[in-house]
């Protein structure tokens, strides 16, 4: 009778199937889907939203950034006047 494999050792085998079945390209053989002008219109609108937000985060990171350098540095606990 085979022994028994642990769960990790199960799981590890079986992503290494995977990881290798993708690799030679067995998964991946599919014709990808044919797409109507309206859904290439809507991603492309989709993707300008995102590259949009993506440039205001950036900004909005930029400033806290900035904001914290000018910042005066915080006050030591053990000199801070208790009232």
């Amino acid at each position: 009778m085979p022994q028994a494999l642990p769960l990790c050792k199960r799981l590890s085998s079986h992503i290494d199937v995977l990881f290798l079945k993708a690799e030679n390209g067995t998964m991946t053989d599919t014709v990808p889907p044919k797409i109507s002008a309206k859904g290439k219109a809507e991603a492309s609108e989709r993707q300008r939203r995102q590259a949009e937000a993506l440039r205001a985060n950036l900004a909005r990171r930029k400033a806290q950034g900035r904001a914290r350098e000018d910042a005066p540095p915080p006050a030591d606990k053990d000199k801070a006047v208790v009232g």
